[in-house]
């Protein structure tokens, strides 16, 4: 018998699945194909939250997106934006910082050129994880 199985069947075996499998990272944005964020998210529509009730999401985020920070805070509102990451890529291109919005939210084309050079889009719901695993440091 291998030490393997003795020592399994000495205290047991339960092979239980990761937790982070199963559970999101509170502060964690997803993309839904839903009409809807599924229970335990809410919509990334820049909404504003008791900071009562949410405070695990509020220490992540702060008034980062926005709120008063003492009664209530705000989400990310990625209507009609896309995420960048933080930080300088290049030297050429900007320094992003954690909260910041630029670009254009709606680029009207010429009628001779939509069509030809439209990106093609899929639209979806970006969620936010209301509870969940509190991301460690």
């Amino acid at each position: 018998m291998s030490l393997v199985v003795f020592v399994g069947l000495i205290f047991g075996v339960s092979a239980q699945p990761a937790n982070a499998a199963n559970e999101p990272f509170v502060g964690e944005i997803m993309l839904f194909g839903g009409n809807f964020c599924p229970n335990g998210w809410a919509e990334a529509n820049g909404q504003v939250l008791p900071i009562s009730g949410n405070q695990d999401l509020y220490s992540i985020y702060g008034t980062l997106y926005g709120g008063d920070g003492t009664k209530n805070f705000a989400l990310p509102d990625l209507r009609g934006r896309s995420p960048v990451g933080i930080g300088q890529e290049i030297p050429i291109l900007p320094n992003y910082v954690a909260g910041q919005k630029g670009g254009i939210g709606e680029l009207v084309q010429p009628q001779s050129v939509t069509g030809k050079l439209a990106p093609g889009y899929l639209v979806v719901r970006y969620c936010v994880a209301k509870q969940g695993i509190y991301p460690p440091r």
